[in-house]
C-alpha cells in the first residue's frame, strides 16, 4: 500500500493520461473527485484497502452532487479502483456492487462534453477497425443529431466531407435533409473510409457507409447494443437518442436559433422541438412561442 496520498493520485494521473489515453477534460474531472475521496478516507479513519462500497456510496452522496454529476463521481471511482486492482494495491473492486443510477425524468438525458469526450477517447482506445468505426458512428449521431434509423440508411453518397454535410435521405415522413457536421466528425468519418471501411467492404457494389463484420448494413440493434456496452464500460448511461438530444440541447446554449434546430433535427413541427428549451434560456422560449403559431 502507498501511505503517501499524493503519490498515489500522481501515479492515477499517468494512469489516466498514459495508459488509458483520456482527454484532459476528463483527466480534469477525475482528479478532485479521487483527491476529495481520498481526504473523506482519511478523515473517516478508513482504508484504501478496505473501504466498502457503502462507504463510497456514502461519499458521493455526502459531496452533494446532482442527478447530472452522480454519473461523473461513479465513473472517476470505478477508474481509481481498476487504477488500484492494476498496481495490486487493492485485489478486489468493491464498486461492481454500485447500486444503478436511477434518474426519474419524462426528458431525455443530456450528456456534458466531457462526457461524451469520454466515451469517444475509451473507444479510441484501441485502433482496431472497429473501433475506429464505432467512434466516426457516435460522433457522427451527436454531431449531426442522427436518428439511428438515418445513421444505418446513410450511403457514402451522402457524405460530402469539403462541404462539411451529410445528406439525411431516410428520415421520417420521407423528406431529405442536408445536416452540417463538425469537423471532429470528418475527421472521424474520413479516417474510418480511408482505414477501416475497405476491411469490412466485401459487396463492391454495396454504398452503404457503415458496414457492420459481415459488410452488410448495420442494424439498429447492434448500434444500440454496442454503445450500451461502451456507456456500461465507463458508467455512462448512453443512448442514441440522448446523443442527439444532447447535441440540441448544446447549440441552443450556444446561441442557435430554435428554427434553425428544427430544420438540422428534422422536425415538422416546431412544437417537437420545444423540448430542447428546458435547459436553454428565456430568449430561446420566447423565440418558440413567437414562431409556435406561424
Amino acid at each position: 500500500m502507498i501511505d503517501n496520498k499524493d503519490k498515489l493520485l500522481s501515479l492515477y494521473s499517468t494512469y489516466l493520461l498514459v495508459e488509458r489515453r483520456l482527454s484532459k477534460k476528463t483527466h480534469e474531472v477525475y482528479i478532485p473527485i479521487i483527491r476529495g475521496l481520498l481526504s473523506y478516507i482519511d478523515e473517516n479513519n478508513l482504508s484504501l484497502e478496505t473501504i466498502k462500497v457503502a462507504s463510497l456510496e456514502d461519499y458521493v452522496q455526502k459531496s452533494e452532487v446532482n442527478t447530472r454529476t452522480i454519473s461523473k463521481y461513479f465513473s472517476a471511482i470505478r477508474s481509481f479502483f481498476r487504477f488500484l486492482n492494476s498496481r495490486h494495491i487493492r485485489e478486489d473492486n468493491p464498486t461492481i456492487l454500485f447500486a444503478p443510477i436511477k434518474v426519474h425524468s419524462d426528458l431525455p438525458s443530456v450528456h456534458s462534453t466531457d462526457e461524451i469526450d469520454t466515451l469517444l477517447d475509451y473507444i479510441g482506445k484501441e485502433s482496431s477497425v472497429y473501433s475506429i468505426r464505432d467512434k466516426a458512428i457516435y460522433e457522427l449521431i451527436y454531431s449531426a443529431a442522427l436518428r439511428v434509423s438515418e445513421l444505418v440508411n446513410l450511403k457514402v453518397g451522402d457524405y460530402f466531407p469539403s462541404e462539411g454535410i451529410v445528406r439525411i435521405e431516410n428520415s421520417k415522413r420521407g423528406k431529405s435533409r442536408l445536416v452540417p457536421i463538425g469537423a471532429r466528425a470528418i475527421d472521424f468519418v474520413n479516417e474510418y473510409i480511408m482505414s477501416a471501411r475497405p476491411s469490412f467492404r466485401i459487396n463492391d457494389n454495396d454504398d452503404t457507409l457503415f458496414l457492420s463484420r459481415f459488410g452488410k448494413k448495420l442494424t439498429r440493434l447492434e448500434v444500440w447494443k454496442r454503445l450500451d456496452e461502451y456507456g456500461d464500460a465507463i458508467g455512462i448511461h448512453f443512448t442514441v437518442h440522448s446523443l442527439r438530444h444532447s447535441f440540441a440541447t448544446h447549440i441552443l446554449q450556444n446561441g442557435a436559433s430554435l428554427v434553425a434546430v428544427q430544420t438540422m433535427l428534422g422536425h415538422s413541427d416546431l412544437k417537437t422541438t420545444e423540448i430542447y428549451t428546458h435547459l436553454s434560456n428565456s430568449d430561446l422560449k420566447r423565440e418558440f412561442f413567437a414562431h409556435k403559431d406561424k
